[in-house]
């Protein structure tokens, strides 16, 4: 495969990252950068795992320290009713 068909499928898949993300746009932004990059990754290394704990940290992360929010807690809360 050469290299404009591996970053168009790239950006495809960030696209569609992006689009499940979407009530967000801050969250949709960032998740279109980080798919675009994590699919690159992907297709150079085929493990899944791999990206998936990066999804993992980057998601993290991004709700403490970007949207300033504890998701946690929320969970927390509501399994405490």
């Amino acid at each position: 495969m050469s290299v404009p068909h591996r970053v168009l499928l790239a950006f495809l898949a960030a696209l569609l990252f992006s689009l499940s993300h979407v009530p967000r746009l801050p969250l949709s932004v960032l998740a279109l950068i980080a798919g675009f990059f994590l699919t690159l990754i992907y297709q150079r290394h085929q493990n899944l795992w791999a990206v998936g704990l990066v999804h993992g940290i980057l998601a993290g992360l991004t709700f403490y320290i970007v949207l300033q929010q504890d998701p946690g807690a929320r969970i927390i809360q509501f399994l405490m009713r």
